[in-house]
């Protein structure tokens, strides 16, 4: 503070002079300072004033210590400190366009007043003013290149336009000056998550938790990429780890919750998605995965249950609906399913999903015309979808015709080589047409997968 302020310089002062006078006095209490009677053995100058806001702001009571530095403004207009002082306050109270203010003028009287514009930068960035808050940045570092916080600040803008090459160097440019900048580190795996380049990733998460072993963002993110990889016993063992530094930390219980689905680990699964609940009950997305578990345990009422659970705590959850329609599906209600499908469209029209799940009740219920108008939708929205060309070639299967049927299995098998029902169901297309060869292949090819653990 003292480089960038006058006032500060003068500080030999009286506003030291005050605090000073207590310890002298031993006067415990920091409210002496602010009493009417203590205050009048000095004149109310900047100086005094300036101590006096400084007590103000450590016993919390913001309003009052703007007020002292409005009044030193009063005598001393020009002071860039004052002017950021008033500034942090203001943005701790929430009242950002004045806060703002105040860091433009502490920078039109000292250009190259760092902090100010840092923290321009930070509440335009809040803002969403990215570009004016990248400006501040770039100012930043121009008046002082060797503080790594500002790279960091500008990498994050970089990041968020998807600028990656340039994001990477502000967050090499801060590491380089800061080795273990943890934050530097952390974004920098971000960012390689973003580009896909997840083992380079998995290592700058390595380096955060090797700087700072309770980290548990680090763990937390490591989780994620592992899960991504579809190492499943390594991100249970990450949001382990997470839960151990952070045990309030429901995402850590939803997210390990979730590998134990994928290991069939049902019941550890329902434990993990309790806790996740009983800590954020209003997040509907533990609902539908405690749903998928409780399913999973044939605990047919507490799956419906929960499912319906979800998407009345949150009507725009699209997995909520779609765990609605699964569970009334397996309870042999096509009606429920379809009625939770179509809302499910009805509030994601742009959703291939949707359409392809019901195109298989209405093909279940035998309404092929109804399922094959789905399916199409499916493909018109989303030409990469698998499930809606297996099934809509196994209706064309099923009318005979074989043509298209080969051509949607084909394609269906193009897109998930791993799904054992296209090859099947083509087993049987080339059956039907006499291609015996083709045709004990791709049963063999089906079993072969069917047999592959899971």
């Amino acid at each position: 503070m003292a480089k960038n302020s006058k006032l500060a310089l003068r500080n030999g002062n009286r506003g030291q002079e005050a605090l000073q006078l207590l310890e002298r006095q031993k006067i415990k209490d920091e409210h002496s300072l602010l009493s009417e009677n203590f205050a009048e053995s000095f004149t109310e100058s900047a100086e005094f004033l300036f101590g006096r806001a400084t007590v103000l702001q450590r016993l919390k009571r913001l309003d009052e210590a703007i007020e002292c530095y409005e009044k030193i403004l009063k005598i001393s207009p020009d002071e860039p400190v004052i002017h950021y002082n008033r500034g942090c306050l203001l943005k701790k109270q929430n009242r950002l366009e004045e806060a703002l203010a105040e860091f433009h003028k502490a920078i039109e009287l000292k250009p190259d007043y760092t902090a100010a514009l840092f923290n321009c930068g930070n509440l335009r960035r809040r803002m969403g003013r990215f570009q004016e808050a990248f400006d501040d940045y770039n100012q930043a570092v121009a008046c002082q290149p060797d503080d790594p916080d500002f790279y960091v600040a500008r990498g994050d803008i970089y990041a968020e336009r998807q600028e990656f090459s340039d994001a990477l160097n502000d967050y090499d440019a801060a590491i380089r000056l800061k080795p273990n900048h943890i934050v530097a580190h952390g974004n920098r795996g971000n960012v390689f998550e973003m580009m896909g380049r997840l083992d380079e990733a998995i290592l700058e998460y390595d380096r955060v938790i090797a700087i700072k072993p309770d980290d548990y963002r680090a763990y937390m993110n490591r989780g994620l990429i592992h899960s991504k990889q579809k190492q499943y016993d390594l991100a249970i063992q990450d949001y382990t780890q997470v839960i151990q530094i952070n045990p309030l930390k429901p995402k850590a219980y939803g997210a390990r919750g979730t590998m134990y689905l994928k290991k069939r680990r049902n019941k550890a699964a329902l434990k993990d998605f309790d806790e996740a609940i009983r800590l954020a009950p209003k997040e509907a997305i533990y609902r539908v995965r405690r749903s998928q578990a409780k399913l999973s345990l044939s605990d047919f009422s507490g799956s419906l249950e929960d499912a319906s659970a979800a998407v009345e705590i949150n009507p725009q959850l699209c997995e909520g609906y779609y765990q609605l329609g699964i569970v009334y599906g397996m309870l042999n209600n096509p009606e429920g399913a379809l009625e939770a499908y179509a809302k499910l469209i009805a509030t994601f029209p742009k959703y291939a999903g949707g359409y392809c799940l019901r195109g298989v009740v209405y093909a279940k219920q035998g309404k092929l015309p109804e399922a094959f108008d789905d399916y199409n939708k499916a493909i018109e929205l989303n030409p990469s979808h698998a499930a809606a060309y297996l099934n809509r070639g196994v209706i064309y299967r099923l009318l005979g015709d074989t043509e298209n049927s080969g051509a949607d299995l084909t394609k269906a098998i193009s897109l998930d080589p791993s799904n054992s029902l296209a090859y099947r169901n083509r087993a049987m297309v080339y059956e039907s047409i006499g291609l015996k060869e083709e045709s004990a292949a791709d049963y063999a090819k089906a079993d072969e997968l069917e047999k592959k653990p899971q």
